[in-house]
Formats: structure tokens, sequence, C-alpha cells
């Protein structure tokens, strides 16, 4: 049943205060020289009849599992006697830009513990900011499309058009509070490439910057937001971006700024249900290329990047070469992922008038014509592709009746899903880098469907 919402909204910067290796790209080498704009956990925490879920987003290129675990458990010690939230209440997820800290993955030489253990503070700090500042409010969703900010890189220049979803929960109070809102994006934020050295939210950052330009010449107060990464797997800037510099993330980023609607536009409600689920889903690993079959291909590479003319489809070769020269190519063992849902269910039936004295005229009025509307947030520690999000998202919408978004790099880093084509020596970077078996996205698929219709 339907009950009021609340929410609160909560930030802290995770800046490193030291140079450090930066994640993202095999042929970077070498520490950060600086810090262009800092980089920060933000969080989103929603509660409706008993029920509450916490929403964070670290600015990062993932959050690894054991990265996770340490948040929530931080996290449950900073909200105990407050909330009593389980795991799959505390949903975590990273923007994936290519210019934050490697030493997050203890892969690396460079990892720190320390630094994982002042991320962890840093979030449960955010999260007691969003329990102080919860207030009513009344939710509503809309969406909006952008062309020319990202682009399908595993196809030609030609065949490369994508227009962005950029998909929004709006939160407004009541009492003049600032805007709140989730925004769900579907691009690898990778203007800048592996030459640059300085910290950044790169994309983000230049859509941030623009909607405050924005916000400050409409005389709007700036809404805080919330940014998750999509189903990005296929997509980046790969051939809209006309150079590797901050001035192109401004103008990109200006772009995905003008695709966030006016939350006047949306069909605002103050009742709501919420629902949390997490399941486990065991991925058994890939094919990977013999060391015979890895020196005829790399040979094979180099022919592809002498001879392509187009230096940004000349990069998809680059990068298969990179992955198939990784020390560790092929010590993939399959892994064992951690989904999170979250079910939102919008407005009740006509007539079902509920009233509050913490309700104004307006939204108590509101409330008697709202239609039942399901929001399935869908989080997956995987790159996934669009095209298979859309295919996924259509086969929920068929067969559950839910508007679902398919939230990446959530409550792990597991790499990339794979296309399910047999791997060859013509494979894209996605496929290549994989390290599991070609049924894993069916795997997804089918446990995703069975745990929203048992929700």
């Amino acid at each position: 049943m339907s009950s009021l919402l609340l929410a609160g909204f909560g930030q802290r910067e995770i800046t490193p205060d030291h140079p450090v290796p930066l994640a993202g790209f095999d042929l970077r080498k070498g520490p950060s020289e600086g810090v262009h704009d800092p980089l920060f956990v933000r969080a989103l925490l929603l509660t409706a009849g008993g029920e509450s879920v916490l929403l964070l987003e670290a600015d990062l290129l993932g959050t690894s599992d054991y990265l996770c675990d340490r948040i929530r458990n931080r996290v449950r010690e900073a909200l105990a006697g407050d909330l009593d939230l389980k795991d799959k209440d505390i949903q975590i997820g990273a923007i994936h830009t290519h210019a934050a800290p490697q030493s997050v993955f203890r892969a690396f030489d460079c990892y720190e513990d320390d630094y994982l253990d002042t991320i962890a503070e840093l979030a449960a700090e955010a999260a007691r900011d969003a329990r102080a500042d919860l207030h009513l409010v009344r939710a509503g969703l809309t969406e909006d499309t952008v062309e020319e900010v990202g682009c399908f890189r595993d196809s030609s220049r030609a065949e490369s058009l994508f227009a962005m979803p950029v998909r929004q929960l709006w939160l407004l109070g009541e009492a003049g509070e600032s805007p709140m809102v989730a925004v769900l994006f579907c691009c690898h934020p990778t203007v800048l490439n592996e030459q640059n050295r300085l910290i950044s939210r790169d994309l983000l950052w230049g859509a941030e910057e623009s909607l405050k330009k924005r916000m400050s010449l409409e005389g709007s107060p700036m809404p805080r937001v919330l940014w998750m990464n999509g189903a990005c797997a296929d997509i980046s800037t790969r051939y809209t971006r006309r150079e590797s510099t901050f001035e192109e993330a401004r103008r990109l980023g200006s772009r995905m700024a003008e695709s966030l609607r006016k939350p006047e536009e949306a069909e605002l409600t103050g009742n709501v249900t919420l629902k949390t689920e997490e399941l486990m889903l065991r991925v058994p690993p890939a094919r990977f290329f013999t060391k015979e079959e890895r020196r005829e291909i790399l040979a094979y590479l180099e022919e592809k990047i002498e001879a392509c003319p187009d230096a940004a489809q000349k990069r998809e070769y680059i990068a298969c070469r990179s992955v198939l020269q990784r020390p560790h190519y092929g010590e993939g063992q399959g892994t064992l992922a951690r989904l999170s849902l979250l079910e939102m269910e919008f407005g009740q039936e006509k007539g079902s008038r509920q009233t509050s004295q913490n309700l104004t005229q307006k939204t108590a009025q509101m409330l008697t014509q709202q239609t039942v509307q399901k929001l399935a947030l869908v989080g997956v520690p995987f790159e996934y592709a669009q095209k298979d999000a859309v295919r996924l998202s259509g086969r929920i919408a068929i067969e559950t009746g839910k508007n679902a978004w398919i939230r990446c790099y959530a409550g792990g880093y597991e790499g990339y899903l794979p296309s399910g084509k047999p791997l060859t020596r013509d494979s894209g970077y996605e496929d290549m880098a994989s390290g599991y078996a070609s049924e894993a996205k069916e795997l997804l698929a089918a446990a995703v469907l069975d745990a929203l219709k048992g929700m």
C-alpha cells in the first residue's frame, strides 16, 4: 500500500590528497599530476511506509565488492538507531570516470586499503547527512533523449549514431527545499583519454557546470543530482568528441544538462511504495584465446592499426591489442555477482484519497488522481551493452508491467558481459575483454526477470 514519501540528500568529497595512478586506460602510465575537479560520494535516502533504501554513487571507475561490503558496514553503524537497513537496502554504484584512482582495486600494486576505509567513512557521513535532510517530497519520472553525446563505439563512424536516454526521478519538497533528482545516463564518460593526468569527473563535470550556469541564469535553485551510469558497454564519446580536452567535456556535458527536464513536467505524487531485493548470480568463465591464437591475432591487429585511416576507429584495434597483451589475460574464473533491485510504485487508485496534516491541499488533491506506475531500478556490477539492456527492459515491461532502469557498475565491478557471439579475431573490445561465457547475458536476464516477477 502506498505511503507518504520522504527523501534526503548528502554528499562528501573523496578526492585523494596525493598523486595516484588513474584507472581505466591500459596505455596510461604514471601517477596523477593534480586535481581538475573534486570527486564525491553522493547519497539519496528514500523512506516510505517503514521501508527505506539508500542509493549511493561514487565518482570512481567502479566499486569492488569488498569496497561495497565495507561501505554497507559503515553505513549501518552510522544509521543504527534511526534506520534498520539491510544489505539489499544499501545500493551502491559508480559513475565510471576514467580519471579517478586505480588504488581502489586490489589487483593493482598501487592498491591502498586506507583509501577504501576513507571512502567508506565518507559514504557513511553522506548517509548521515541524507538522514538529517529527510523531508516530505513528491516524486515523479521524466525522460528525454540527447544526441551527439554518446555513440555506438563498436560500430563504424557512419553507423554509430545514438540518441541517449536520460531518465530522471525528481523529488520535490513543499517547504522550499532544493530539489533532488536521480539521473540515469548511458555513456562511457570518457571525453578525456589516456593522455590526461588530472583527477576529474570528466563528462559529468561538464554537465554539472553547465547545469549550474543554466540554473543561475533562470534564477532557479540548483538541483542536488545523483548521477547513475547505465548500460553503456557499447556507448562512448569515441565519434562525438572533437578532441580530448576539458573544454570538450564541458561542450558535451552541456548537451547532457539540457536534457534534464524541468521537474514541473513530471507527474508528481506524494505516495510511493518501496520494495528492495537482491540476488546472487553465478556466471561461468569465458573461453579465452590460446597463446598461439593470441600471437596470430596480435599480428592481425597490428596490420589493422597500420591500415586504418580513421583515428577514432583505430582506437578499437588498439584497445583489443591492449587486452591481449595484459599479463593476466586468460585467468578468469567466472564470478558470483550480486544484483540489486529497487521497485518504486507511484500513486494510488483514483478515489483512494489519503490525507495528512503535513500535506498541502494541492498535494492531497493530486493524490486522488494518480494512476499506478512502477519503476524497477536494476543494479548490476557489469558493463552491459545498451542494445542488450533495451531488449531486457522490453521483456520486463511486457512480462511484469514495470518500467526498468538498468544501473551498471553497481554492487561491485565485474567487467564486461559478452555479446554472445563466437570469439574470433574480429571480435570487438568488449568481447575480448570479457571474462565470462557467451551465455552470461541470458543468465542475467533470466535471473532479473524471475526476481522482478516475485516482487
